[in-house]
């Protein structure tokens, strides 16, 4: 298993340094790494999209969006002001978008996600091999665990439908 750990400098660079570790990963590529608007103040999604080995014939699609859409607003939790989406997919089109890939988690409020504090240094811990990454980060006093990839074997569809 390939592992990092270290500081991002805020949510991009936190995304940079996944996205380099996870292609510098035996087998992982990046799909697409997109912005969706000119700036993080301007409300902008950047999401990056991979393509794991798996095992065998099988292929495994996952995404990861910085989604910066709530920036502005003020609301209880303004500690936090951005937080990061998890996805996987079936399949990759390079066409469309974050959540237009083939079979996506249905997006009615159980896509994965995690807060994180805006625009402070982030340290991280990356943990991956052909089949899965494990990202936990901390913001402010508090750690979150994010885990991409296939959840397979550990979990049967029984045990984690």
């Amino acid at each position: 298993m390939a592992y990092s750990t270290g500081t991002a400098t805020n949510q991009n660079d936190l995304l940079d340094k996944l996205k380099t570790f996870l292609t510098g990963t035996p087998g992982w590529t990046a799909l697409k790494d997109t912005t969706v608007a000119a700036s993080p103040a301007d409300g902008a999604n950047r999401y990056i999209l991979f393509d794991a080995p798996g095992g065998g014939a099988d292929n495994i699609y996952t995404g990861i969006e910085l989604n910066m859409k709530h920036y502005n607003e003020k609301s209880l939790q303004d500690f936090y002001k951005c937080f990061f989406r998890l996805q996987g997919y079936t399949g990759h089109n390079a066409g469309l978008g974050f959540d237009d890939q083939p079979t996506p988690i249905p997006t009615y409020n159980n896509v994965p996600t995690f807060a994180v504090e805006w625009d402070r240094p982030l340290p991280y811990h990356f943990i991956a091999n052909g089949r899965r990454c494990i990202i936990a980060v901390q913001s402010g006093r508090k750690w979150s665990t994010a885990y991409l990839g296939w959840y397979l074997p550990f979990a049967t569809p029984a045990e984690a439908p």
